[in-house]
């Protein structure tokens, strides 16, 4: 199909995801706008894109409301393409949880693990019995150990400087490695999500007869769809209907993901008012014609100050 052509490249991306995988698999990407599910299937040459589907989430439904009828949409969605296999791969909206870095001394494993779950009171603004958290590693900072050689010279040096009479006796005491006084700070990226969330979601899909392989915040979907392997300094925007979400990559890791209230809804209402035209017909000049409007007026005082 002529759409698999574009989606090759990350399609080849999300490969590794299939090692472990014999045959199919189904993704779930849950927006606030709209509902979009792929079916990708592992061949010799690597993933195949087998068949997709979006479906537009009904106007005026709470974030709330959406979550409790995920399920039923979902499995709706699975018998109109003839997905038998109930168990989804689900990617949940960035702004239903708080992504932030934190920074911890521990060096051991068990070091880390206690110092993040004593930090995180500080990082979490609600009470952590309510929220499902978990951590990634993104830098270990090992305490620096200096050589024994280079610490005899700078003492000599030191002695020699400050001491020009006295002998180079004494210096038995530094012939030993020793550590620095000062030891980096290992950088960690905080995870977190609303119990109540993931409760909602888990209860619909159970009442639908569908199984959850796993959930994860889609911003790391993106960035493994996009960059997988890359190490470089990137920012994704990715714009919703009501949520635009800004990714920052640093040396390819996922450091931030930050939400901000504008998006494709406003730019539809914004389009609307200066033609005078109503919401729809807005909508389909928006999806239709993109950045390269007919419209002068429209490229010049709308859509380029908006983005």
């Amino acid at each position: 199909m002529e759409i698999e052509k574009h989606f090759q490249p990350y399609l080849n991306n999300i490969a590794s995801y299939f090692k472990k995988i014999k045959g199919s698999s189904v993704g779930v990407d849950i927006g606030g706008d709209n509902l979009k599910i792929v079916k990708l299937k592992k061949t010799g040459k690597g993933v195949k894109l087998e068949d997709y589907a979006m479906v537009k989430i009904q106007k005026g439904l709470t974030r709330q409301e959406l979550r409790k009828i995920s399920g039923k949409i979902i499995k709706k969605v699975f018998e109109d393409m003839g997905i038998k296999d109930s168990k989804s791969n689900i990617a949940i909206p960035s702004y239903s949880s708080l992504i932030t870095l934190m920074e911890v001394s521990g060096q051991t494993e068990l070091e880390i693990k206690n110092e993040i779950e004593y930090e995180a009171p500080k990082y979490i603004p609600v009470d952590l019995e309510q929220v499902l958290f978990d951590w990634q590693i993104l830098e270990i900072k090992k305490k620096e150990k200096k050589n024994q050689e280079e610490l005899i010279t700078n003492e000599i040096k030191k002695n020699q400087n400050n001491q020009k009479n006295k002998s180079q006796e004494g210096l038995g005491r530094d012939n030993s490695i020793v550590e620095g006084s000062e030891e980096g700070k290992n950088k960690i990226l905080l995870v977190s999500t609303m119990k109540n969330v993931s409760n909602e979601y888990q209860k619909s899909f159970d009442e639908n007869d569908l199984t959850v392989n796993l959930i994860e915040v889609d911003c790391f979907s993106i960035q493994r769809s996009l960059l997988k392997g890359q190490k470089g300094n990137y920012l994704i925007i990715d714009m919703g209907g009501k949520v635009t979400n800004i990714i920052g990559i640093c040396k390819g890791q996922l450091i931030f993901s930050q939400n901000i209230d504008l998006a494709g809804d406003k730019l539809t209402e914004l389009i609307a008012k200066s033609l005078n035209v109503d919401k729809e017909r807005a909508e389909k000049m928006k999806l239709k014609q993109g950045m390269k409007n007919d419209s002068v007026s429209v490229n010049n005082n709308i859509i380029e100050p908006f983005f």
